[in-house]
C-alpha cells in the first residue's frame, strides 16, 4: 500500500452501518467513497463473515481503493490463532486488501502484549506480504504493543492539548 515515494493515505473511517450488530449493507460505503482517502479501515468490521468482507472489498476495489481488514478482538483475546489465520487466508489474496488492522487502541482494553504478539505472529505466518497496523494515542520505545505492528497510526486525541513530546 505504499507508493513509490514511500507515502500513503489512510482514511480513518469507521464504516457506518457496520456496527457489530450483524447488520450488513454495502450502501454504507457511499460516504467513505466520497472522500479523497485511498485506504480505509473500520475497527468495527470484525463481526461480518468473510464473504461479506469480500463483498466490501469488491466494492471498494471498483473505486481503486484498499482497506485494512480487522481481526476480531475476541479471537485475539481468546488466543484463537487458527481462526485468525483462517480469516487471513480467506481474504489475503483480494486486490483491495491493504493490510490487517489488529486491534483498535489496545492499551484501553484487557488484551495483553503477549496476546497481541501471538496474533501478529499468526498473521505473519500465513501472510508475510501485507502490513499489520493499529491506532494508538501515542508510541514510544516503551510502548508495550510495539512489537505487534509493522507501523502505527497515531490517534490525534492529544492534539492540541499536549506538547509533541507527549504525543510521540
Amino acid at each position: 500500500p505504499i507508493d513509490p515515494a514511500g507515502q500513503f493515505q489512510v482514511g480513518l473511517v469507521g464504516v457506518p452501518g457496520w456496527d457489530d450488530t450483524g447488520a450488513f449493507t454495502l450502501t454504507s460505503l457511499d460516504e467513505p467513497l466520497m472522500t479523497r482517502f485511498t485506504h480505509y479501515y473500520g475497527p468495527v468490521m470484525t463481526w461480518e463473515t468473510d464473504a461479506q468482507i469480500l463483498q466490501y472489498l469488491d466494492k471498494i476495489a471498483l473505486q481503486g481503493r484498499k482497506a485494512f481488514v480487522s481481526i476480531n478482538n475476541f479471537d485475539i483475546e481468546g488466543g484463537n490463532l487458527s481462526t485468525i489465520q483462517a480469516r487471513v487466508n480467506a481474504i489475503k489474496g483480494h486486490t483491495a486488501v491493504a493490510g490487517w488492522y489488529l486491534y483498535d487502541e489496545p492499551e484501553y482494553y484487557s488484551v495483553t502484549p503477549q496476546q497481541m504478539q501471538d496474533a501478529y505472529n499468526a498473521i505473519k505466518a500465513v501472510d508475510s506480504v501485507h502490513p499489520i497496523t493499529f491506532a494508538a494515542p501515542g508510541f514510544g520505545p516503551a510502548y508495550p504493543f510495539l512489537g505487534s505492528l509493522d507501523y502505527g497510526i497515531l490517534d490525534p486525541y492529544p492534539i492540541p492539548m499536549a506538547p509533541p513530546a507527549d504525543i510521540l
